[in-house]
């Protein structure tokens, strides 16, 4: 059964270590298995913009327009539900509802019980004091109207979570259409590309960082995570058409530069997000690196990040998983450099991240 008014979006909401983006990805992963087209975001993906705004230290509402707004991104890649996950704020979670007129949203609130939550917590290493406020969040979702369901996790397998998660939603008809993105204000851009393994996050992270600090407003976008559709794309246009969005949001806000990262593989999917941010100049920065120094990369990722990022196939990966991904990683390489690819090409060999970061700015 389909239902072609607004976008169906499942947001798993919850305070941290309640499980949403296992859930959430789980969920994703069982739409996509049964042939619709779905789409995944982590709302804290779409909300880095620093110093934020003085009226919304947060960038609670940051993340309520660039949600709003890209809605329709998904609708017009064909999506038939789009699958969020990420803390919401007890107070204003309505807000989203409310602006994101395309959508339908239903808030599933995941809880576990007290005892596990901070047993979870205390092994990601958050102090006593940050558990005492992720009690008081989960306490604070237990009772708002915009909530739609609540799901306890103690002791449960995501898969049972994930399907009954799932059981509100009416998939939409896939609609796919051609969009043609508005012009944006001008500022810089900057997307860091390369083959995996090669730093893009850490260096285009540490870029990013360098310029909150010094108190330029910036906004960071990771490609891969405002790009997440199965059946997948054969181009860029959702993942452009996402940092549009992003970049006019944060640009209406005082941003004047965008640091981005992502695998972009190709001239025509350069151009694409070229097109997306114009009139803004855009500077492609390539990384490199040699073999060796991408398989210690490798390693050194599977031993795991403070930092988790959804689909990462290198989080506590085993050696066979590892020798995969640094054969894919050496042919990319080696792609990159035939096609020439980028504007700015920095070798990283023998650099570590300060040296790169330097480069690059």
């Amino acid at each position: 059964m389909v239902t072609d008014v607004r976008l169906p979006v499942l947001w798993l909401c919850g305070a941290p270590a309640t499980g949403k983006s296992t859930v959430a990805w789980r969920v994703f992963s069982d739409l996509a298995d049964q042939e619709l087209c779905v789409g995944y975001l982590d709302i804290d993906q779409i909300g880095m913009l620093q110093p934020p705004p003085d009226a919304d230290p947060r960038c609670h509402r940051v993340k309520v327009d660039n949600l709003a707004g890209m809605v329709s991104n998904y609708r017009a890649a064909g999506a038939q539900v789009l699958v969020v996950s990420g803390v919401i704020d007890p107070e204003h979670g309505h807000d989203f509802a409310e602006v994101a007129v395309e959508a339908d949203i239903m808030f599933c609130h995941l809880t576990v019980d007290e005892p596990t939550l901070r047993e979870r917590l205390a092994a990601r290493g958050w102090p006593s004091e940050a558990a005492d406020e992720a009690v008081i969040m989960m306490s604070g979702l237990a009772d708002p109207p915009f909530v739609t369901t609540v799901i306890d996790t103690t002791g449960r397998d995501p898969q049972g979570l994930a399907r009954d998660a799932a059981a509100p939603v009416t998939p939409a008809a896939s609609t796919p259409c051609t969009q043609e993105l508005p012009e944006c204000s001008v500022g810089e851009v900057t997307i860091v590309i390369g083959p995996r393994a090669v730093g893009k996050s850490s260096v285009s992270w540490a870029m990013a960082m360098r310029r909150w600090v010094s108190g330029e407003r910036t906004v960071y976008v990771d490609l891969d995570q405002v790009g997440f559709l199965r059946p997948a794309p054969s181009d860029s246009s959702l993942q452009a058409a996402n940092l549009a969005v992003i970049w006019r949001n944060a640009l209406s806000r005082g941003a004047h530069r965008l640091i981005a990262n992502g695998m972009v593989t190709t001239g025509e999917d350069l151009a694409i997000l070229r097109h997306a941010v114009r009139p803004a100049p855009v500077r492609a920065l390539r990384l490199a690196a040699n073999p060796d120094t991408l398989w210690d990369r490798i390693r050194a990722r599977s031993v795991g990040s403070p930092s988790r990022l959804i689909d990462d196939d290198l989080e506590n990966a085993a050696p066979e998983v590892q020798r995969r991904v640094h054969r894919v990683a050496v042919g990319q390489n080696t792609e990159y450099a035939a096609s020439d690819l980028g504007d700015d090409l920095i070798d990283t060999t023998n650099l570590g991240l300060e040296e790169a970061v330097e480069q690059a700015l």
